[in-house]
């Protein structure tokens, strides 16, 4: 998956409602923790190891990384393995009309440190 078309279609989307979550599921969290601190991104990390074996991804049915999940807002799953060149026309029509007026500005708030959690670190913006 290319990050910066994902920055992309967050910068343009995320006041209409629409919000990334990144997974690693990488055995070691130092292996994340260094690819975001050279690779801010404006979205939530987790961390949880285990790879394709960890709870996590059995629990969401991930077979393959990258996997990207299309969620509601109602958190209803509406597109499994969704691809990056379908995901900005998927992010068009069902956003389309909830775009806060163009005056209005909301403010960037600047990534923290990784926090650990008691499920693994938890990167939050």
């Amino acid at each position: 998956v290319d990050m910066a078309q994902l920055k992309e279609l967050h910068a343009r989307y995320n006041r209409a409602g629409f919000e990334l979550i990144g997974v690693n599921l990488d055995e070691q969290a130092a292996t994340a923790v260094d690819y975001l601190t050279k690779n801010r991104l404006p979205w939530a990390q987790l961390h949880e190891p285990g790879g394709l074996d960890s709870r996590l991804a059995q629990e969401l049915g991930i077979m393959n990384l990258p996997t990207m999940i299309l969620v509601d807002e109602t958190g209803k799953v509406a597109h499994r393995g969704i691809h990056i060149t379908e995901l900005e026309n998927d992010l068009s029509k069902r956003l389309r009309g909830k775009e806060p007026p163009a005056t209005a500005t909301a403010p960037v708030p600047a990534p923290a440190a990784p926090q650990t959690t008691n499920k693994g670190i938890n990167f939050k913006k």
